[in-house]
């Protein structure tokens, strides 16, 4: 899951986090198609900053590896600053008030999980100003 930044002409700069990290990177528009770009309408503009804000804080940090064991595991493990994807942006989200899914835990949270979270919407093919 990525966390749009904001919009550079045909292209969205967006933070992820992969086994390079979490990082800043463009998507252009004809790559769309292969993310799931997904909005709160909920919150307010003041929130979605500061998700925006903690996320570029935290852009250089590792990714969590060892989190991602958590899954295979089932027992919840996790380098502190670390990130995988889904985990970054529960925790943004989450930071704001907005929970994206309600009985799972930030160890836990996979990027299905934030597709299929109650509190998000797809973006793409419908009309909204980043």
């Amino acid at each position: 899951m990525q966390i749009i930044t904001r919009r550079l002409g045909d292209n969205l700069e967006v933070i992820s986090a992969d086994a390079e990290g979490v990082m800043l990177r463009d998507v252009r528009e004809e790559e769309w198609k292969n993310f799931a770009i997904m909005t709160c309408p909920e919150m307010t503009d003041e929130e979605r900053e500061n998700v925006v804000k903690f996320c570029l804080s935290q852009v250089g940090r590792k990714y969590d590896f060892i989190g991602l064991a958590s899954f295979l595991l089932y027992k919840a493990l996790q380098k502190d600053g670390d990130w995988f994807c889904s985990e970054l942006a529960y925790i943004a989200y989450k930071r704001e008030g907005h929970r994206l899914q309600r009985r799972i835990k930030q160890d836990f949270m996979s990027p299905r999980d934030s597709y299929i979270s109650p509190i998000l919407r797809d973006v793409i093919g419908t009309r909204y100003d980043w």
